[in-house]
């Protein structure tokens, strides 16, 4: 169990991670959330394969992130979906995407959606089922251009 100091300095980091990934994300995408998984998978039916085998391990807790270009409709989006494991890290990232992941993208969404997922658990971040509230606090992270 990590002490007050620890877990103090690990919020820091997460907040951190997330000014400091953003407008880089923001080049490309908008960001948006959502679940249950199974709604989804209904949606966006090329997250189902890529789930396939951490089905039974995916977080009702958290929300399923998405990544998606300002089209509408969306010309490319990547989804980060959490998972836990066994070792009880409920921060897991799987990212799914209907093209390959490039390695520098795996690392910076998964990197975000880690940082995302734990400011939502250690509640630096509102519950996304509130989502004006949810919204409005990671914009004061960020900044409007990531929901534009």
């Amino acid at each position: 169990m990590p002490t007050k100091s620890e877990m103090e300095a690990a919020k820091l980091r997460a907040k951190q991670t997330i000014q400091d990934s953003w407008q880089q994300i923001a080049e490309t995408y908008t960001l948006g959330w959502g679940g249950p998984i199974e709604s989804v998978e209904q949606q966006f039916p090329f997250i189902r394969e890529t789930i396939l085998d951490i089905r039974h391990q995916i977080s009702t807790d958290l929300p399923v992130l998405f990544f998606q270009t300002r089209e509408s409709p969306p010309k490319d989006m990547l989804a980060a979906v959490p998972f836990w494991k066994d070792t009880g890290n409920p921060y897991n990232c799987r990212l799914a995407a209907p093209r390959t992941i490039r390695p520098e993208e795996a690392k910076l969404y998964g990197d975000f959606a880690q940082a995302f997922w734990f400011s939502i658990h250690t509640k630096l971040l509102p519950n996304p089922r509130d989502a004006a509230a949810f919204q409005s606090a990671i914009q004061a992270w960020t900044g409007p251009a990531f929901f534009q």
